[in-house]
């Protein structure tokens, strides 16, 4: 589940854990509660930090999402060092340049290379940590530096395409399959509710997620573009669609974080 950490009202980690939760994600941009508040519109950093203490208290696996931007950088920096002391994995992700961000992408845009620039004292001597590890298959490159209970990751589909390997189908709360960010490739759901297809429907985007590093028909592309366009759907007038974006080569770029999949007789 990803929350920004506020639980309304009658919501609590405890009564999600009992639930079956395993794994949280935490949007957290800021420690501080005005700068947290410019950038998310809301919220409050301590009581995300709060939900995140009690999360792992209850023995589930935690991750942070953080957006690089350049305003507001150290501020990033400091949510990444929470890792220092906390088991979690914490996501340095790239602005990408859609929807509201278009408008500040030129000025606040920070690649994952000049991130790492900042922080070589933390990755002189720092490992690499499996996705195994992580207990997610989770895109991107996970490093520990040493003596820190966390990771740091980087999540960079601005300057190295990750589409390959990405692992989500994201649900809207209007009930929309959206396997993709970049792509107009929506899935309305409530119809497939109200048809009693919906076990269909999420067995074909399950299957196509799975089977797409065997299937010639993505070519090592994004799989999105090739075999999710089932229902035939109609995009909105005036909706773009981005070209395919293929895998960069691992040596292409010693600071990207993309790795192409292995071929399927290597795993």
């Amino acid at each position: 589940m990803t929350s920004h950490g506020n639980l309304r009202k009658g919501l609590s980690i405890d009564r999600f854990q009992q639930a079956g939760l395993t794994y949280l994600n935490v949007s957290l941009h800021s420690l501080d509660p005005g700068r947290s508040a410019t950038i998310m519109g809301g919220g409050d950093p301590h009581q995300a930090r709060t939900t995140i203490d009690k999360a792992l208290a209850l023995g589930l696996k935690v991750k942070i999402n953080c957006v690089l931007q350049r305003t507001y950088l150290n501020d990033a920096f400091e949510v990444a060092e929470l890792a220092k002391s906390l088991p979690i994995a914490v996501r340095l992700i790239e602005l990408q340049n859609i929807g509201p961000a278009q408008a500040l992408f030129a000025a606040e845009f920070v690649s994952e290379a000049e991130a790492r620039g900042h922080l070589t004292k933390w990755f002189a001597d720092a490992g690499e940590i499996s996705r195994g590890d992580l207990g997610v298959r989770s895109p991107g490159r996970y490093l520990q530096p040493m003596d820190w209970a966390g990771s740091i990751g980087f999540i960079s589909n601005s300057s190295c395409a990750t589409c390959s390997d990405a692992n989500r189908i994201k649900i809207t709360p209007s009930g929309v399959a959206r396997p993709c960010i970049l792509h107009n490739r929506d899935i309305p759901l409530k119809p497939h509710l109200a048809d009693d297809t919906l076990s269909d429907a999420f067995g074909h985007l399950f299957l196509a997620m799975l089977e797409r590093n065997s299937n010639e028909a993505w070519q090592g592309f994004h799989y999105v573009d090739y075999d999710l366009r089932w229902d035939r759907m109609e995009r909105p007038e005036g909706a773009p669609v981005l070209p395919v974006l293929p895998l960069i080569d691992a040596n292409t770029s010693a600071s990207c974080a993309v790795r192409p999949p292995r071929p399927r007789e290597e795993r």
